[in-house]
């Protein structure tokens, strides 16, 4: 083994490859468990432990996002309540769409890492699926669509919490 790397051949790392694999760890199990309400606590705790505050560089446009993607989470869940989600289905899919249009903007802004975008988009992607699967006004169904909704939103909420820290407020 050289005396320039470190444990397996490989070069040591520095405090700042450490800091962004912890970021790729925290995003990737972020996606992984998004579906999963049994995870929310956990989810919750692991972003706001994580150093991500980095991957939001303003707060104001992460919460422009977070504005637009809660009002809709909670426009699907008045509509799950009120038996309307049918009627209500095409509202929603533009609600996406307008989602998945600003976090891209405030991608390409660099207003929000490329990381949070993934999650932001991944999420959009499961209710977008979750509500194409659904039949009808199916119980089970309406509950699964349900709790996902209301893991995104913690999820979602927990970044707003890291872009409010790193605002200072």
């Amino acid at each position: 083994m050289s005396k320039h790397h470190g444990k397996g051949g490989r070069p040591p790392r520095n405090e700042d490859e450490e800091v962004k694999l912890q970021i790729m760890c925290t995003i990737d199990e972020v996606i992984d468990k998004l579906g999963n309400p049994r995870d929310s606590l956990y989810l919750v705790n692991k972003i706001i432990s994580s150093p991500i505050d980095a991957e939001i560089k303003s707060a104001t446009s992460y919460l422009k996002i977070h504005d637009l993607f809660s009002s809709t989470l909670d426009f699907i869940l008045d509509a799950i309540d009120s038996d309307t989600l049918q009627s209500q289905i095409e509202q929603i899919y533009q609600n996406l769409a307008k989602v998945k249009v600003i976090v891209d903007y405030q991608k390409a802004r660099h207003q929000i890492s490329d990381n949070i975008a993934k999650v932001l988009d991944k999420a959009v992607d499961k209710l977008n699926e979750r509500l194409n699967s659904i039949k009808g006004d199916n119980p089970s169904d309406l509950e699964e669509l349900r709790e996902l909704v209301e893991n995104i939103r913690v999820v979602i909420d927990s970044f707003a919490v890291v872009a409010k820290r790193k605002r200072g407020e």
